[in-house]
């Protein structure tokens, strides 16, 4: 029901978000866009690129005045430095040999150069050169790149906006772990972000980058999203899907997921009471909100792992690729970690799927419709558990 797709370079002009499927009538706003991807941009690991590169936003269609009109919703994100890159990465044809040449000189000249031989151990460099017989890595970095996750988020926040108003869903993140830096060890969030803090600036002397693991959490999630009836409509399997399409993420748990390897059968569940309202509830989350592949009314919780970036400084070794012999690869300007801005792009991910889910159960044309669809089956399900299941 509720689909985006995304289009640009990360040296192209502009990233383009396109999302269709949401009903008329949700409220969103630039501001609401411009403020997310503000938070992409921040974290821990960010290195200085983020100081000059903006993200200028621009909604093109599927919003008047502040509210969605139900047709697909078209989102532009400027590239603040495309004067630099216009030549590089210019439509049209042009001569390669002038590229290298000094017509650029605001480009740093290991990242002028259009004819990028040396691929990134880890990046999509190598693969992506063999699949579609590029001479160079330039048409593969630039899409692989992870500056596409700012077009996520932008739809992402479409998606947030019309769950917290269908049915009052809320998606936060957190990091819980940055490199060797865990949540859990420290007393508060201050004593967390200086032991990340501490740890990044360590990695950065040392010529290094961090991963970590990142969690987002729906609260409020509606009983009865997906169905175990088949594996695409299971929601577990959509979240884990969707998340592990972000660039750099290495692993997803739904839940207590891969500790519950070491766990008892009668600690892994979640026991079933009712609770001092006479209503249905559990005891625990182990199961992340999701059973069977059904949301069962509690926290959705998903974690993930991303992996360090690619882009270490000094190169790691590769083979150039046009001279055949052993090499450094290509060192591009590179955060020390992307950890943190990860986390609103998994959040982003998280509220895309919960609203296609969400669209699928309650669909309709419009705002209104879907919520009064929404309110009626809540009412259904607070029915049965007060009468019981006829049997």
């Amino acid at each position: 029901m509720v689909h985006y797709y995304t289009a640009g370079e990360s040296h192209g002009s502009k990233l383009v978000t396109l999302l269709e499927g949401v009903p008329a009538g949700v409220e969103v706003q630039t501001d609401d866009i411009v403020l997310e991807l503000a938070k992409r941009r921040l974290g821990t690991g960010r290195g200085d690129r983020q100081k000059f590169e903006k993200d200028a936003v621009r909604i093109v269609a599927g919003v008047i005045h502040g509210k969605t009109i139900g047709s697909p919703i078209a989102i532009e994100i400027e590239n603040s430095e495309w004067h630099k890159w216009d030549k590089i990465m210019s439509p049209d044809p042009y001569d390669s040999s002038a590229l290298n040449s000094q017509l650029q000189p605001n480009v740093p000249k290991k990242e002028r150069s259009s004819q990028l031989v040396k691929p990134r151990p880890g990046h999509a460099d190598l693969e992506g050169m063999l699949k579609y017989g590029f001479a160079t890595a330039r048409n593969v970095l630039e899409r692989a790149s992870a500056r596409e996750t700012a077009a996520r988020v932008a739809a992402g926040t479409v998606a947030k906006k019309f769950l917290e108003q269908v049915c009052g869903t809320t998606v936060r993140y957190q990091v819980v772990q940055f490199g060797a830096c865990k949540r859990q060890d420290a007393t508060d969030d201050n004593e967390f972000m200086q032991l990340c803090e501490n740890a990044a600036l360590d990695a950065k002397k040392r010529g290094e980058t961090i991963g970590g693991i990142v969690q987002v959490i729906a609260e409020d999630v509606p009983r009865g999203l997906g169905s175990y009836a088949t594996g695409k409509t299971r929601l577990d399997a959509a979240l884990s899907a969707s998340v592990m399409s972000i660039q750099a993420f290495k692993g997803v748990e739904i839940g207590d997921g891969f500790a519950l390897a070491t766990t008892f059968g009668t600690e892994a569940h979640d026991h079933i009471v009712l609770d001092e309202f006479g209503a249905l509830t559990r005891t625990s989350n182990h199961a992340g909100g999701i059973e069977g592949g059904i949301s069962n009314g509690m926290p959705v919780v998903v974690r993930a792992v991303v992996k360090p970036i690619p882009s270490v400084p000094g190169g790691l070794p590769t083979i150039n690729m046009q001279t055949r012999t052993e090499d450094s690869a290509h060192s591009q300007r590179s955060d020390t970690s992307a950890v943190f801005p990860a986390s609103v792009v998994a959040s982003s991910m998280v509220a895309l799927t919960l609203a296609d889910f969400v669209c699928s159960k309650f669909g309709s044309d419009s705002l209104e419709e879907i919520t009064a669809n929404f309110k009626a089956h809540q009412l259904r399900i607070r029915n049965l558990v007060e009468r019981g299941v006829d049997v």
